[in-house]
């Protein structure tokens, strides 16, 4: 019984995972990593100080961890300007994902690249939905 203002507890697997955890996430199977900014900022609000430090910081990290990984940041809020696509590949990224636009097409550009967004929420006979074309939905 939750009371107003509070959250109910939500089960394990919707909590994030520790540091610990990532460095062992090969021992799972077959998973890549990429980036996401450091701290998830609108990356096209910040200076260009901010945004150097959020895209170089998850490189540096990801080079830590036990698992492969690839040079490809998916753009906090799927925002992106021609500075932040500019600063990412400085950065040695080859590549940025936008929140939406589809199925992946390689006529969108490495800075621009759509993908297929799964909504939190969505249940798994949703998302198989979604996969088959049956439902459209945003």
């Amino acid at each position: 019984n939750s009371g107003i203002g509070e959250r109910p507890a939500l089960p394990i697997h919707f909590g994030c995972a520790s540091e610990a955890q990532v460095h062992e996430l090969h021992k799972l199977g077959p998973v890549t990593l990429g980036a996401h900014s450091w701290t998830h900022p609108n990356l096209t609000r910040i200076d260009t100080a901010a945004l150097a430090e959020e895209l170089s910081r998850p490189l540096e990290w990801l080079r830590t961890t036990n698992a492969p990984s690839v040079p490809i940041l998916a753009y906090p809020y799927g925002l992106v300007s021609p500075g932040v696509a500019a600063a990412a590949e400085k950065s040695g990224y080859a590549a940025g994902l936008l929140v939406e636009g589809g199925w992946y097409s390689a006529n969108s550009g490495a800075w621009h690249v759509s993908r297929f967004n799964v909504p939190s929420g969505l249940s798994e006979d949703g998302f198989m939905l979604r996969l088959s074309g049956v439902l459209d939905l945003p």
